[in-house]
């Protein structure tokens, strides 16, 4: 239980104190695929505008606007607000940045018509949290979430980092094998607010899981 805490602590100060690390523990971690992993989830956005929960270092805004596709981003990180400002204004580029928690979205209803979180922290599985995604939703607006990546075979070396820091944080891991594309609502989305479908994404030797859920009818 102490290094859990102590685990779960350091990924904490990757969003704050430690903010400056993140893209260096990202890449390591991943093998080096960690933006090539979150850049799958614009593949999956028919209905702009789109509002990003947890955009980090601005990664995936700055990738969606170079698409052409209207994005807003919401991080509950003064460190990552700065840092993806610092990046934007850089390349002279007008992304709106809100800092505030995702569980209490500063839009009002029906607003956008996508919202992505990639690889997001457990708060996602919130009953309060959806209900705020789905509240910000248009009808049958969609929630693209990146929810885990594994090997495509049962040895992917560059994944090895993640996967010894999972396993020493006591959090679930996910392999290949037995995981495939289905319409079932996974478990901690609310099948009230959603229908989700699950689809791998293949990425060189690796899976993106990646969850679409639309938002349900009123």
């Amino acid at each position: 239980m102490k290094r859990t805490a102590l685990l779960n602590r350091f990924f904490t100060l990757l969003y704050t104190d430690l903010w400056w690390l993140y893209d260096i523990a990202a890449w390591i971690a991943s093998g080096g695929m960690w933006y090539e992993w979150v850049r799958t989830a614009a593949d999956f956005v028919n209905a702009p505008p789109v509002l990003e929960v947890g955009f980090g270092r601005g990664h995936l805004l700055l990738h969606l606007h170079q698409q052409g596709i209207p994005v807003v981003g919401v991080d509950r990180s003064p460190q990552m607000v700065r840092a993806a400002q610092q990046a934007l204004r850089r390349q002279s580029i007008d992304i709106p940045l809100v800092q505030a928690d995702g569980r209490a979205l500063p839009f009002p209803d029906a607003t956008f018509g996508t919202l992505m979180t990639t690889f997001p922290a457990p708060y996602v599985q919130e009953a309060r949290t959806q209900h705020e995604f789905a509240r910000v939703l248009r009808h049958e607006g969609q929630w693209i979430c990146l929810d885990t990546a594994f090997g495509a075979h049962r040895w992917t070396m560059r994944l090895w980092p993640a996967t010894l820091l999972y396993t020493l944080a006591g959090w679930p891991t996910s392999k290949a094998k037995g995981v495939t594309s289905s319409s079932i609502t996974p478990a901690f989305v609310s099948p009230h607010l959603f229908d989700c479908q699950v689809v791998l994404v293949p990425v060189r030797d690796t899976r993106v899981r990646v969850l679409l859920c639309k938002r349900r009818l009123a």
